[in-house]
């Protein structure tokens, strides 16, 4: 269950556990009513990759920065990179993993494979390097590949440390 809320400054967004439909709806209703927020805290094990592409486009039109102090898996990561400033705690993880459509039918309209080519393009939008983007879906969907600050850093998905 996503848990949000605002910190007591008001310039801070807490956003916390799994991005479920509806979550990127939620957050834009918190801006609309706290102008004064500038940057969103993420922690997530992931969720809905259609969410996350709106919490991208929500954070990245309304130029605030995102930060991680602890964990941001799977679909959270799509989110974060669409924060104009992003940094992370020392304590930070992030996961990346191949995409699975868990569904009870057959998704007609898309892929896996159709579904981390447009979230390849996001991350490279967003200024990650081609190099980290052609290795950020090697791990299987039932594992995942928890790359270092230092290179997330050095590919342009992390801008700093705090």
């Amino acid at each position: 269950r996503t848990s949000i809320s605002v910190s007591a400054s008001g310039e801070q967004l807490r956003v916390n556990g799994d991005i479920e439909v509806g979550t990127t709806r939620a957050v834009k209703r918190h801006l609309q009513d706290h102008a004064s927020i500038t940057q969103v805290h993420l922690t997530s094990s992931g969720g809905n990759i259609f969410e996350a592409r709106g919490l991208y486009r929500l954070f990245s039109s309304n130029g605030l920065d995102t930060h991680v102090d602890s964990l941001c898996a799977s679909a959270c990561t799509t989110a974060y990179v669409g924060g104009v400033t992003r940094t992370a705690g020392d304590d930070a993880s992030f996961g990346f993993h191949q995409y699975r459509m868990d569904l009870p039918h057959a998704a007609i309209v898309t892929s896996a494979a159709e579904e981390q080519a447009a979230d390849e393009a996001l991350f490279l939008e967003a200024g990650a390097s081609p190099e980290f983007v052609s290795r950020m879906f090697d791990a299987r969907a039932e594992h995942m590949w928890w790359p270092s600050i230092d290179y997330l850093q050095a590919n342009g998905v992390v801008h700093a440390t705090r």
